[in-house]
């Protein structure tokens, strides 16, 4: 079977109603070791099944194949929201107990709260790294002041039309020193 027909009938499983049955039932009768790029993400769904949403039940499984195959029947919001996980996934897998103390807020808002929920999430259950970063990403969530540049009043074409027309790195500069004046980045 090609990876598209693959990820189409994995995507029916896992969104049906007796989907943690199928996955458990895949996992005893060893049928899911035939597929690479879902079989130890499968394993450790057939005993977390309700502990993910639909995007990470394919970034946990893609994540454990160490990528996303080509040619899926996903769409392009569903396959940015996988890649976007899996990034930040790959990012803070070989955090130390060092490193998840200097996670900053800078950290949540750079790979959204979501995402990096979703990776510590991912990398508890495929390498067991460091769930008490869960609650201390969500404290920094609530206590951000812009959660996302979408939450800015303005947009980087009002700083344009500001400008008579002219565009330049200008609105680059001004976005981060917005940032950073909020307390989001450091200089």
């Amino acid at each position: 079977l090609s990876n598209y027909q693959i990820s189409k009938e994995i995507y029916k499983i896992v969104t049906s109603k007796y989907g943690q049955k199928a996955v458990r039932a895949m996992v005893n009768y060893h049928t899911d070791e035939h597929l690479k790029d879902y079989h130890e993400g499968l394993a450790v769904l057939s005993k977390n099944y309700k502990k993910f949403d639909t995007i990470e039940k394919f970034a946990l499984c893609y994540g454990s194949a160490q990528g996303l195959p080509e040619n899926t029947s996903f769409d392009k919001t569903m396959l940015s929201q996988i890649r976007d996980i899996l990034e930040v996934c790959e990012k803070t897998k070989h955090f130390t107990k060092k490193d998840i103390e200097t996670v900053t807020p800078k950290d949540v808002f750079d790979y959204g709260e979501k995402n990096l929920l979703s990776a510590v999430k991912i990398n508890y259950y495929l390498y067991k790294k460091y769930p008490n970063l869960i609650s201390k990403v969500k404290k920094m969530a609530e206590e951000l002041p812009i959660k996302s540049m979408a939450d800015l009043q303005f947009h980087g074409s009002d700083l344009v039309e500001l400008n008579g027309g002219n565009s330049g790195s200008y609105i680059k500069d001004i976005n981060q020193y917005l940032k950073e004046k909020d307390g989001i980045t450091s200089s």
